[in-house]
């Protein structure tokens, strides 16, 4: 009875030192699983600190660029609104100038109108007036007014031909003028007959007349008025006296020449 005794209490001693043992490794246990707990802790912690770190730096520069894009944005809307401001003001000074174009294109268009009924009035007048005064004296007359023009065109034709060789390119453009002067000149002398019922026997009417058929003769020639040649003007010559040549015909190399 002692043996089981014995052996009974070494039993609850054996289990006693084996609860014992137990806890302490559970606690040694524990306080491992502790430390380390409490370092990854530490480490997530530090972790956190970083990225919370992080997070305010990028933040500031997204904010500072969004302020910065927000201002140029700002900046464009102006530009924007300026641009559109010149934009109609430009757009309503073409549509004012458009508008005065045409009203003077208008105004020229119905003055150009104006003026060639009055002269086909004034033509018509002057035809009827002198229907009834026709005489061969104004016949002569006026072949002694155009045969004057004649050869003053045949002079101007010869001098143009003399200067021909000095400038051959403006000269050929003269040289097209000359002909178209000559046709013109055919047709005002068959013009000659039925002009000469339209005038007075009268030399200041004829005179008149003479510069008029002149400076037509000019103007569809293709020389321009107060640039190749001049009217109504008056020279003094080496005599000392005063002469009124019908036209002045400025010539290429800067003479004149009086008709």
């Amino acid at each position: 009875m002692e043996v089981a005794l014995f052996v009974f209490v070494a039993s609850c001693i054996c289990l006693a030192v084996g609860i014992y043992i137990g806890r302490l490794l559970s606690q040694m246990k524990a306080g491992v699983d502790k430390a380390a707990s409490e370092q990854k802790a530490q480490l997530l912690e530090a972790r956190s600190d970083a990225l919370a770190q992080q997070y305010v730096t990028e933040k500031a520069a997204w904010d500072k660029r969004i302020a910065h894009l927000a201002s140029e944005l700002e900046n464009l809307r102006g530009d924007k609104e300026t641009l559109a401001i010149m934009f109609t003001r430009k757009e309503s000074d073409f549509d004012n100038l458009l508008e005065k174009h045409q009203s003077q294109q208008k105004e020229i268009e119905t003055l150009n109108q104006k003026f060639t009924k009055e002269f086909e009035n004034l033509a018509n007048r002057i035809l009827e007036e002198k229907s009834v005064k026709f005489t061969e004296q104004n016949k002569q007359n006026m072949h002694g007014l155009l045969h004057p023009l004649s050869e003053k065109i045949q002079l101007f034709e010869r001098k143009v031909e003399d200067t021909h060789k000095e400038s051959i390119d403006y000269h050929a453009a003269l040289r097209q003028q000359i002909l178209g002067l000559r046709d013109l000149n055919e047709q005002m002398s068959r013009e000659a007959v039925n002009l000469t019922k339209a005038l007075k026997g009268d030399s200041k009417m004829q005179g008149n007349w003479g510069e008029l058929v002149l400076e037509r003769v000019l103007e569809k020639s293709g020389l321009e008025k107060g640039r190749e040649y001049e009217v109504q003007q008056s020279f003094t010559n080496d005599q000392g006296g005063r002469v009124f040549p019908d036209v002045v015909v400025n010539l290429p190399d800067g003479k004149k020449k009086l008709r």
